[in-house]
């Protein structure tokens, strides 16, 4: 499996960095003239000029997720679902890291979780 399939996309990442979530992961997107492009996340300050967002596993957004919540995958497609009391929510991605983000993403800017 790419590692591309293991980390959220470069819009989940913008998106999860501009809610708050501390930019602390394996893997980064590198935004740059010439495109973006999915790297180890740098230790040097040689790529400060250029704009990064955390690109989340599967695992650290796993971390990151309240303890109601379930995953699965039907039909091809990847599902979190976040089960609260009588609510129920489900995402939907071809990607578990990114219907990951997405559960991660609705919690956040619902408020149902902090950052």
């Amino acid at each position: 499996m790419k590692i591309q399939d293991q980390v959220c996309s470069l819009e989940l990442s913008n998106k999860l960095k501009e809610l708050g979530v501390k930019q602390e992961s394996l893997y980064c997107w590198l935004e740059a003239s010439d495109g973006a492009r999915l790297m180890t996340n740098p230790a040097n300050d040689s790529y400060k000029f250029f704009e990064q967002s955390s690109a989340f596993t599967v695992a650290e957004i796993g971390e990151m997720l309240p303890s109601r919540y379930k995953q699965g995958k039907y039909n091809g497609k990847y599902y979190a679902e976040h089960y609260e009391d009588n609510f129920d929510l489900c995402e939907g991605s071809d990607t578990e890291a990114n219907a990951r983000a997405k559960m991660l993403v609705y919690l956040l800017e619902t408020n149902l979780i902090k950052p």
